[in-house]
């Protein structure tokens, strides 16, 4: 286990120059009442570090998967006139905005990174495990309110079948930036989302090497997209056979702390990403966005 004189220089650097998230703020660059609230914090009990290990793998996974959605959009559209905005404003919340080379938003979308197989897909939704992508009813409901709201176009984007898991990365990452984010969420009141993704950048900023191996096994996974209304046209379409939960006695009770998931497929319901970037480069996103209104694609 790592100690305090340790973690407490990781903690003020994921903190930064500014003003420290309280209790801290008072006492915002002493770095010597960090570290005895580290002491202190490290008397009172065991972490969290199995978990939070786990949730810094998604989120180093998450940051290779956006540098390889900006790659595959930069190499098949063949322009450098591209950024990827992000959105998010809570855990849940994981949108992002795409803007072209004049700063304007084009699409608002969401990367999804599927991991687990739905082992029972075939004999319940009808679907092969690996063709089998769930998503929660609520979240398509959710994009389609944002979609009117902003009159832009959204999508999901699915990583499939990438060797590298959150749970896979979280067990190679170093002790110290694992205990420190466990024990400075114990510390802090607020400001813990910007205190992860800091340590993640001091991971990746400390292991060049080991992200570029993520970034590259995250690129030789499956890409595909898909619009929220091509999403809600196929529950409404299939809705009793491929939202299973609707018909099934108790769900809740039989799939505890389970979402209402629409299953939707690979090969029906979804574009290969790159399929997707060539038809922009072809067509242009304008003429795209009444197809992805209408949930062609």
């Amino acid at each position: 286990m790592s100690d305090a004189a340790e973690i407490a220089p990781v903690l003020a650097a994921a903190f930064g120059e500014a003003k420290w998230p309280p209790p801290f703020a008072k006492q915002s660059g002493d770095l010597a009442a960090l570290h005895d609230a580290v002491v202190r914090e490290l008397e009172a009990g065991p972490m969290e570090l199995d978990k939070t290990a786990l949730l810094l793998g998604s989120l180093v996974l998450g940051q290779a998967a956006e540098y390889v959605f900006e790659d595959i959009y930069k190499s098949t559209v063949s322009t450098t006139e591209m950024e990827l905005i992000d959105l998010r404003e809570s855990r849940n919340d994981t949108d992002y905005r795409l803007l072209n080379g004049q700063k304007r938003p084009v699409y608002r979308l969401n990367i999804k990174l599927h991991g687990s197989l739905f082992r029972n897909a075939q004999e319940v939704v009808g679907l092969a495990p690996e063709d089998c992508f769930p998503l929660a009813t609520y979240k398509i409901k959710s994009a389609l309110d944002k979609q009117d709201q902003e009159h832009l176009p959204y999508l999901f984007v699915v990583v499939t079948g990438a060797p590298a898991s959150a749970e896979s990365i979280g067990k190679q990452m170093p002790l110290l930036f694992v205990a420190a984010t466990a024990l400075g969420k114990r510390l802090i009141r607020s400001g813990k989302r910007a205190l992860e993704e800091r340590i993640v950048a001091q991971f990746i900023q400390s292991q060049p090497e080991l992200f570029s191996t993520i970034v590259r096994a995250t690129a030789d996974a499956r890409w595909y997209v898909f619009s929220a209304r091509r999403a809600e046209i196929a529950m409404k379409e299939k809705l009793f056979q491929r939202v299973f939960a609707l018909r099934t006695r108790s769900f809740n009770r039989a799939y505890r702390n389970a979402e209402i998931d629409m299953h939707l497929s690979f090969a029906q319901d979804m574009l290969p990403l790159k399929e997707f970037f060539e038809l922009v480069a072809k067509q242009g996103h304008f003429k795209l966005a009444g197809m992805l209104e209408r949930g062609t694609l």
